[in-house]
This record gives structure tokens, sequence and C-alpha cells, in this order.
């Protein structure tokens, strides 16, 4: 229907302030811009970001929008905020965590001369080519068989 990002993402954000909350409650002014601030800011995470970000964005803005929050711990409500907080602190702690990919292999190759050495496979390369050796340059990153399997430039 629209064919530049930014027009689809502009017709979003409109779309969803006038037929969302903002609509629901009349048009008050400030909550019209409220709504499309985060509405623009929740395409905008979208856009840039992905699906998941989003929903990452609404589990964690439900969940501490239903919890009492407080910074004072004499409140009969103290408990429960912090149960909050460190629900989301131990989910993002998580997810900070699995998005290192865990810990690291003891038979991964830990240099990056041997991860280069495991990504060029020297039987990929067609015999088809002028060789090195044949051209007197040694210089170039391909690489061939010999005779023998050995490998020469």
């Amino acid at each position: 229907m629209l064919r530049k990002q930014w027009a689809a993402a502009l017709a979003c954000v409109l779309l969803f302030t006038v037929l969302g909350p903002a609509s629901a409650r009349g048009f008050d002014p400030v909550v019209l811009v409220t709504v499309l601030i985060t509405t623009g800011l929740t395409v905008f995470l979208l856009i840039r970001f992905g699906l998941l970000a989003v929903v990452a964005n609404l589990v964690f803005s439900n969940l501490l929008g239903s919890f009492p929050l407080t910074t004072q711990g004499s409140p009969w409500y103290a408990g429960i905020s912090l149960a909050g907080i460190l629900l989301s602190a131990a989910m993002a702690l998580y997810g900070f965590y699995t998005s290192l990919g865990g810990p690291a292999d003891s038979e991964a190759p830990s240099s990056r001369s041997e991860l280069s050495l495991f990504a060029a496979d020297p039987r990929r390369f067609s015999r088809s080519r002028p060789s090195h050796r044949q051209s007197g340059n040694c210089s170039g990153p391909e690489v061939g068989l010999g005779k023998r399997g050995t490998v020469e430039c």
C-alpha cells in the first residue's frame, strides 16, 4: 500500500493514535500527545529492533505498571514493590546472560588465526583457476591442495 517505510510507519502511528485509547477518552490534548509519543516509540522500536524487543517492552511495562512501586521501605506495600523490581531485574539479567551465548566451549578456536584456519577450506576451490605457483603470486587469499594433500599457495 505504502512503498516507503517512513510513510508506512507514520500512517501506523497516526492510525493507532486516532483509533487507540485517545479516541475512547475523547480528544483530550494531553492523552493524545501521550499516546502519540508512546505509539511512535513503539513503532520505532519495532522497525529498528524487531518484534521481540516490542514484546519485551510490553511485558516489562505491564509488569512494572501492575506493581505498586515505591523507594521507601516503610509502607505496607514495600515488599510487593521490591518483588516486582527484583522480578524485572532477574528477567533482564537472564536475558543478558542468554544473549552472551553461555560459557565458551573449550574445543572452540580461541584466537583469530585459529578461526581463519577453520574457515578456509582448501578443497572448495576449483582446479580450473590458475594456481598461485604458476602465476608466481603467493600473497593472495586463495589456498589450494598439493599432490599429497598438503596446503600450498
